[in-house]
């Protein structure tokens, strides 16, 4: 029997970013303010599931990818976060993986 604990990547930062940054949009006229938290959003996820399953014996971290474009995004986000899982939670064997979804532009909403 397998848990599953989605962590999804919305704030463009790998899952490891803490920061608030200003971009010029492509006109250089506008400027958009993206506020980074990745690390405090995964952290906090990472802290429930070491606090709802502590006898673990098994942790799959999977990162993936959802666009054509993407090279795995969630992969890195993933490696970084195992080694974490691993020592909140020491008697489970951690492993990671990675996979690529593909979809298409009506599946995205685009």
């Amino acid at each position: 029997t397998w848990s599953v604990v989605l962590i999804p990547d919305c704030t463009g930062d790998l899952h490891v970013g803490n920061a608030s940054r200003t971009y010029a949009q492509s006109d250089a006229t506008k400027c958009i303010t993206v506020h980074h938290r990745g690390a405090t959003n995964a952290g906090t996820a990472a802290k429930w599931i070491a606090a709802n399953f502590p006898r673990a014996t098994s942790v799959l971290v999977v990162g993936t990818g959802s666009s054509r474009s993407s090279k795995a995004v969630g992969s890195h986000g993933a490696a970084f976060w195992a080694p974490y899982l691993q020592s909140v939670i020491p008697g489970a064997t951690v492993r990671l993986d990675s996979i690529r979804q593909e979809c298409t532009a009506t599946e995205v909403g685009t």
